[in-house]
């Protein structure tokens, strides 16, 4: 397998693994979601959990226009928000809540979804000031490095999966993400080892089961 076609392929599957996690959220939901384009798609995907955050408390501020629109967010259906009304709520609860890093988790998903990854790492990065020892944030902010770095699994992603896989040892991302740094220094035995975790951690409909076969594969 050439250099580049590593590269993009942690590329591809940072983006992928960011729809597979928040797939799972819709899945979880009873209620039909429709997604209206690619964008209202990204966003339909956290909105599950985002119904949950809008019965648990009142995320919406007060303060001129921004209230009004906020309160008008109130009384529409979570599935119904476009993509900044996601971004939106989920900003305003992440305010509301100082101590909470889960809408932070979610606001980097879904900023990392409509390709704005300086606003993801910003939303990462603050997550974990919030609650440094959380697997979820640290594997966000390892994805949205690598996609920064078109594929390449720097020293800093490599750093962040290592503390994710201490934290969650039956994590999917951080063996994968470790065994794609490892191929791209040229340890194939290592990588391998570390795809053949990941992959453990897979269903035989999972496309990240297809994509490591494919990995599998090489020499």
């Amino acid at each position: 397998m050439s250099g580049m076609i590593v590269l993009a392929g942690g590329a591809v599957f940072a983006a992928l693994a960011s729809w597979w996690g928040m797939r799972a959220f819709v899945r979880a939901d009873p209620a039909p979601v429709s997604p209206r384009g690619p964008l209202m798609a990204a966003g339909a995907a956290a909105l599950a959990v985002l119904g949950l955050y809008l019965l648990l408390g009142d995320p919406f501020l007060r303060g001129g226009a921004y209230a009004d629109r906020m309160a008008a967010l109130k009384h529409k259906a979570p599935e119904a928000f476009t993509v900044e009304e996601a971004i939106a709520v989920l900003e305003a609860t992440a305010k509301q809540r100082p101590a909470d890093a889960q809408p932070l988790i979610l606001l980097g998903d879904l900023e990392a979804r409509v390709g704005r990854p300086e606003r993801a790492l910003t939303a990462f990065q603050e997550a974990l000031r919030r609650a440094p020892q959380s697997a979820p944030a640290l594997i966000g902010l390892g994805r949205v490095l690598v996609a920064r770095d078109r594929g390449e699994v720097r020293d800093d992603a490599r750093s962040v999966f290592g503390e994710a896989a201490a934290l969650d040892p039956d994590a999917f991302e951080p063996p994968f993400y470790l065994a794609l740094a490892a191929y791209q220094r040229g340890e194939s035995a290592a990588a391998r080892t570390l795809w053949l975790r990941a992959r453990e951690r897979t269903t035989p409909d999972d496309p990240r089961r297809a994509m490591i076969d494919r990995m599998l594969e090489q020499p």
